[in-house]
């Protein structure tokens, strides 16, 4: 990969929570726009099937969920991703 093919923090940020809400249309076929009423979905899939999870995916699935929350945030709610140390961070929220 070269230096063009690096994502930022907060490019890695968004493209994760687009990949979570792809991955929840394929595994569970939830479609997520994220909206705050589609954290309802989210809430489900954490009830119902997250605790069946063993294989070490629970990690994963935790960090794109976080990510997902966020972008629903800055989406319903304003606010920015901005780089802290390396780690998208949300900044500006509801102002």
């Amino acid at each position: 990969m070269d230096h063009q093919d690096r994502k930022t923090p907060v490019e890695m940020a968004r493209l994760m929570s687009e990949q979570f809400a792809h991955d929840m249309m394929e595994r569970f076929h939830l479609d997520l726009d994220f909206t705050a009423k589609s954290l309802e979905k989210v809430e489900w899939v954490l009830a119902n099937h997250l605790p069946a999870a063993r294989d070490g995916s629970e990690e994963r699935f935790s960090v794109m969920l976080g990510y997902y929350v966020g972008e629903v945030i800055t989406r319903t709610l304003g606010g920015r991703w901005v780089k802290e140390n390396d780690i998208p961070t949300l900044r500006d929220v509801g102002g």
